[in-house]
């Protein structure tokens, strides 16, 4: 339910499932549930531990747990899985949406729940959209407003947001708009960072007979002019829009105690083009690309015994990418045109089952098996490609013959156990072991050959299916003077698809080889944990720390994965006060260790560690207003992430293959109005 008392237009708690809801939960940023600094929830999330994001451009975040990242992690609003429409991934589901939107966020790390839909090796986020009140037996409104300012992108931000209903009817409404410019990183560089986003979102629900709730969700969300250094291309303009709809009835029987049904839709129209990048005097491109997507899934609640409840059901997806690129050139006019997603579809359809048994007053289990059908598909593989052949004759070329079917049918199936302990009201246990197969995603089998950054990029149509073993368990202990949470996993990946370079050839006809990246099956191993500390200091201080370590290694070469984050620390001395008038302080610091392991085949560097300071706060002035402010990066260290991607080509101080800097030191503040 709906909490009144909450700062709506701030992020609702994230709730760290791992993997059960009520086992391994965590808040983000603890009381203050901080989104005013946070573009959206792909930049949000960076602060969950166990939990980093890749970063082509700022505030285009892309999620990685534990880990494993790209298409592995599934996006979710409710049942719909999330898709972005950019073949370079531009635009990671998360960058649309907003914490005003979200009445709860679950990010699963590990043994997801097989209700969630198909399953996913790296993990999952999942939205709640839907606002529903404790009591909506009344007719009530209330509201709020929010503006925020940040110094070194000089970015601005509204938002309006409006909640409440009459009897039986629950509504949100919000709309946001962000103006952000380029930043200055701590050494003078300046990074182009333009972004221009304007959103708005719909919740309604309604009670139409007792028992019954049928609710809507939809949110609308253009942006404009986001520059991204580490691509070849920037964005011109994207159109983002989902709809959910669920009805859920609770049923009075012996046995079967409620049914739910959900289907969503979900269409982007994103069109971006070499607008502001070096080459744009020579050759004119454009590439405009489109993603629809369609779930639908139905779950029975069968309580088989006091002690016993089962849920199962049946989903169904279905999934189409699809862009074709535009080349002009200059000099003699010459016009091409290049398919990179070739009218790629997947259909896919699934049954599950999940036991929830109470073995005894403190003992848990929870066992699930659920089985997929996928059809993979690119009708458009026969197109002509680059060099006049067809994008078939490129995958046969890269991978050999067995590319050259592109039509797929693939069985999927895999479980998880998961027990839970909960000797004492203030300390339980969880350990689990499952098998999760992932199918290889639209682009990683289908992308034409085509220019990317560093050179050349190919998607590989003969791939396997990725194969998770994986186990996992943790603890979690509370005190009246220290919080503890301890979390160890170990996974096996077989047929891990893994982006690597296949081949270095002269494909432009410079005289150059260029380096020609794919992706091939190999065998994977990742292991790590973390640990979350709150010390409690009397009824005013804390010390909230975390530390969080991955290590990623390519089973088949005796190498490094990729895209592994580095050892991640974070620290705090926390002050609250004010029974009336709430307030909080907050001075911090995360320290990111080096990264050595990696993988050149990728290809990426080494990365030095760093370690980066905040000072952040809230103060309720008043009973209708807030206000925040922070200060990020304090001491203006020069520092950049290791999954941050390097410039692909020159762009504002950035010279090509230049690692890309983050911001230096910035000023936060913000005010709420609430009524």
């Amino acid at each position: 339910m709906a909490d009144e008392k909450r700062p709506a237009h701030r992020l609702p708690d994230v709730v760290v499932e791992a993997p059960a809801e009520d086992v391994g939960t965590a808040s983000l940023g603890e009381t203050e549930e901080e989104a005013g600094r946070h573009l959206n929830l792909g930049s949000a999330i960076d602060e969950v531990p166990g939990v980093a994001t890749v970063v082509r451009g700022a505030g285009a975040n892309e999620p990685v747990i534990r880990g494993l990242g790209w298409e592995r992690v599934s996006t979710q609003l409710g049942e719909l899985t999330l898709h972005g429409a950019c073949p370079s991934r531009m635009d990671p589901p998360l960058t649309y949406l907003q914490g005003s939107m979200a009445e709860r966020i679950v990010i699963v790390k590990a043994l997801d729940s097989v209700t969630y839909g198909p399953f996913s090796t790296g993990g999952r986020i999942i939205v709640d959209p839907f606002y529903e009140r404790a009591d909506s037996t009344q007719s009530e409104f209330g509201g709020w407003l929010a503006a925020s300012y940040e110094s070194n992108r000089d970015g601005s931000r509204g938002e309006l947001g409006l909640e409440g209903g009459f009897p039986n009817v629950d509504l949100r409404l919000t709309a946001e708009g962000l103006n952000y410019d380029d930043y200055e990183s701590a050494d003078g560089i300046r990074v182009p960072a333009t972004r221009r986003t304007g959103s708005t979102s719909l919740s309604l629900g309604w009670e139409p007979v007792a028992d019954h709730r049928w609710s809507h969700f939809v949110t609308y969300v253009q942006e404009d002019a986001v520059e991204y250094p580490s691509l070849p291309m920037n964005l011109d303009e994207s159109e983002f829009l989902a709809y959910l709809t669920r009805y859920t009835v609770h049923v009075d029987r012996p046995v079967l105690q409620q049914v739910e049904v959900t289907l969503g839709a979900q269409r982007v129209d994103h069109v971006m083009s070499n607008r502001g990048k070096p080459n744009r005097a020579i050759m004119e491109a454009e590439t405009p690309s489109e993603t629809r997507s369609l779930s639908g899934t139905a779950k029975l609640h069968l309580a088989l015994s006091p002690d016993a409840l089962l849920i199962a059901g049946v989903d169904g997806r279905y999934l189409s990418r699809d862009a074709l690129r535009t080349r002009h050139m200059v000099s003699s006019g010459m016009t091409m045109h290049d398919r990179i997603w070739p009218d790629a579809t997947q259909w896919g359809t699934g049954a599950f089952g999940e036991l929830n048994l109470a073995l005894t007053d403190r003992l848990e289990l929870r066992a699930g098996l659920r089985a997929d059908m996928l059809r993979s598909d690119a009708a458009a593989a026969d197109t002509r490609g680059l060099g006049g052949k067809t994008i078939r004759q490129h995958y046969i070329d890269n991978y050999g013959p067995d590319a050259e079917d592109v039509s797929d049918n693939e069985l999927l199936a895999g479980g998880n156990l998961l027990l839970t302990w909960r000797p004492t009201e203030v300390w339980s246990a969880y350990g689990g072991i499952g098998f999760h197969p992932r199918a290889a995603s639209v682009t990683e089998r289908y992308f034409a050959f085509a220019p990317a950054p560093g050179g050349y990029l190919i998607g590989n149509p003969s791939l396997d299916v990725e194969e998770e073993v994986e186990i996992a368990g943790g603890m979690e202990w509370t005190s009246t003077w220290l919080d503890v949470k301890l979390e160890a996993y170990h996974s096996w990946v077989d047929n891990y698809i893994l982006p690597t370079t296949i081949d270095r050839r002269d494909v432009n006809g410079d005289g150059t080889p260029d380096l020609v990246k794919g992706y091939r099956n190999v065998d994977a191993e990742l292991y790590g944990g973390e640990i979350s500390l709150v010390g409690k200091l009397g009824s005013h201080w804390s010390l909230p720390c975390s530390v969080a370590h991955v290590r990623g290694r390519n089973a088949t070469t005796g190498g490094d994965l990729p895209e592994i984050p580095a050892l991640d620390v974070r620290v705090a001395v926390r002050a609250t006060g004010g029974e009336v008038r709430p307030w909080w302080v907050e001075f911090g610091a995360r320290l990111a260790d080096e990264q050595k392991r990696v993988d050149n085949a990728f290809p990426e560097d080494e990365t030095p560690g760093y370690t980066l300071f905040h000072l952040r706060g809230a103060w309720q002035i008043s009973d209708h207003l807030t206000v925040e402010a922070s200060v990020e990066n304090l001491f203006d260290e020069a520092y950049h992430d290791h999954l941050s991607r390097e410039a692909a080509m020159a762009a504002g101080d950035l010279a090509a293959g230049d690692e890309v800097p983050s911001p230096g030191r910035s000023f936060y503040a913000g005010l709420i109005y609430r009524f």
